[in-house]
């Protein structure tokens, strides 16, 4: 335990504040029944989901941040893109966890993101050097390490049923940016209204994804299409 982690926690008259750090952590993981969180805005997908804390994680500074660590860790978030996107980022960054982990922000304790919205947000009519803010909230998440992004089939092929080249889509969803991705195992591409040209744009993006993308280690993520 770190110095000012100890300090912290001097005095502490509760039960759960005299337990170590392990031990709380344990009780927890258990206290946090979340699996899923969509964080989108209201009105847009009902009302938006926050993270529910239990009345023990409420005792003090450090025993909440322990909960959102170990909450962070544990849960998928669904983000909506856009302004969904910025308003989570925004929370993350101001969360701090350094005095109960070694993660510096929230950034740092996510470890899943699905996008539901990823291929309807057209970055594609957005100028060529705009960054998709999607791609860079998965790179500022330097442990994630499961990532699912939905693919509607009216943008993977021309208004004629012609399926867009992997070239057009790295470009237009500024695709390449995720060879950062250090510590990723595992990429779902999710089908939504697919078929014909479609399917083939899919499954061709699947298999560059599938040659390009390997962790710190070398390891090739694993990539599927569901």
């Amino acid at each position: 335990m770190s110095s000012a982690y100890a300090k912290a926690l001097e005095g502490g008259s509760s039960a759960m504040e005299r337990l170590l750090p392990e031990i709380r952590r344990q009780i927890f993981r258990y206290l946090d029944t979340q699996t899923t969180l969509m964080v989108y805005l209201r009105g847009i997908h009902g009302p938006p989901m926050g993270i529910e804390f239990p009345p023990v994680a409420r005792v003090n500074k450090i025993m909440r941040a322990e909960f959102i660590s170990g909450a962070l860790e544990s849960t998928t978030f669904s983000i909506h893109s856009g302004p969904g996107n910025a308003k989570f980022q925004a929370w993350l960054s101001r969360t701090s966890l350094s005095l109960v982990s070694s993660y510096n922000t929230g950034f740092d304790a996510v470890k899943s993101l699905s996008f539901a919205y990823f291929s309807r947000f057209r970055h594609q009519a957005m100028a060529p050097m705009a960054p998709n803010n999607d791609i860079e909230l998965m790179l500022k998440c330097k442990n994630l390490e499961s990532v699912s992004m939905v693919w509607h089939g009216q943008e993977l092929a021309n208004p004629y049923g012609d399926p867009y080249s992997v070239s057009v889509l790295r470009t237009c969803y500024r695709l390449d940016r995720m060879q950062g991705l250090r510590n990723l195992k595992r990429l779902r591409l999710v089908k939504h209204s697919v078929e014909g040209g479609e399917s083939k744009a899919l499954k061709d993006l699947a298999e560059w994804f599938r040659s390009t993308m390997k962790d710190a280690t070398g390891s090739p993520t694993l990539v599927t299409i569901v």
